[in-house]
């Protein structure tokens, strides 16, 4: 299927038998047969492309990750993200401020680049300043990845909030 650079639409064109797909087949060196051409001439006709990876893809290095301090899987990831050596792409959002957060959680933000103290949170319930804090992680982010249990209600109401924002939501449920 190829791009009409006319239309909205997509359109399909054979040539010789053969439907390019994402570039002509100039681009790979390689025919994929038809399903009638595999039939006919047998599974031996089938080739396949060598794999060659793009030097300048380097997306990977570009995810930033913004998580929660609290315990748990958020303390998870932010080791994980310190043992990957890139902590210009780790951001901790947190509820309140930091001297609210258990001795534990403290001891491993000191090893965090950048984190983010609410303060002016500090009055409200945990629960209240952690639905500010997940709605502002929501609002840098593109995608959420979220470890639940079914009766999470605040996990809950953040993902449906992360995709009524047309977010990428995964969930994951731990029980």
């Amino acid at each position: 299927m190829r791009r009409d650079q006319d239309m909205d639409g997509w359109k399909c064109e054979e040539e010789d038998n053969v439907v390019g797909m994402f570039g002509s087949d100039e681009d790979t060196g390689t025919q994929i047969p038809t399903q009638a051409q595999s039939i006919v001439e047998g599974s031996g006709a089938v080739m396949v492309s060598e794999y060659k990876p793009v030097p300048d893809v380097d997306y990977l290095q570009k995810n930033h990750i913004y998580t929660s301090g609290a315990s748990g899987t958020n303390a998870a990831v932010i080791r994980g993200a310190l043992r990957a050596e890139k902590p210009e792409l780790l951001t901790v959002i947190l509820p309140q401020s930091l001297k609210k957060q258990p001795p534990e959680s403290q001891e491993l933000l000191a090893k965090v680049k950048t984190v983010i103290e609410k303060p002016h949170n500090d009055h409200l319930p945990l629960i209240e300043a952690s639905r500010l804090c997940n709605m502002d992680i929501i609002s840098h982010v593109q995608q959420v990845i979220c470890f639940a249990f079914h009766d999470s209600k605040l996990l809950m109401e953040t993902c449906q909030e992360a995709k009524n924002l047309r977010k990428i939501v995964t969930l994951f449920y731990l029980d």
